[in-house]
């Protein structure tokens, strides 16, 4: 029995996008993007309410009225934890 591959519509596009041409289950990360700074207390809200997220996105650099940039401490914060930090780079 064939299986179709997955697709989905990419927000404000109308070409449908190839995810997988497999009958295997995806699997998913969970993660979280934040444009604020991440905080003890944040961290510990998002873990309590949704579970660890596997990775958290920051942006890079602060973006004026958008967005503040990563820090050391947030670095430290969610290496510790065990989440990766991958950035988010304003154009």
């Amino acid at each position: 029995m064939g299986h179709k591959p997955y697709t989905y519509y990419e927000e404000n596009h109308h070409t449908p996008v190839l995810l997988r041409e497999s009958s295997e289950i995806m699997s998913y990360l969970w993660g979280v993007d934040s444009s604020t700074n991440v905080t003890q207390d944040l961290y510990n809200c998002v873990l309590n309410n949704y579970g660890k997220p596997e990775y958290w996105g920051r942006y890079l650099t602060t973006v004026p009225n958008a967005a503040e940039g990563l820090t050391q401490e947030e670095i430290g914060l969610l290496h510790n934890s065990g989440t990766k930090v991958p950035t988010i780079h304003p154009v």
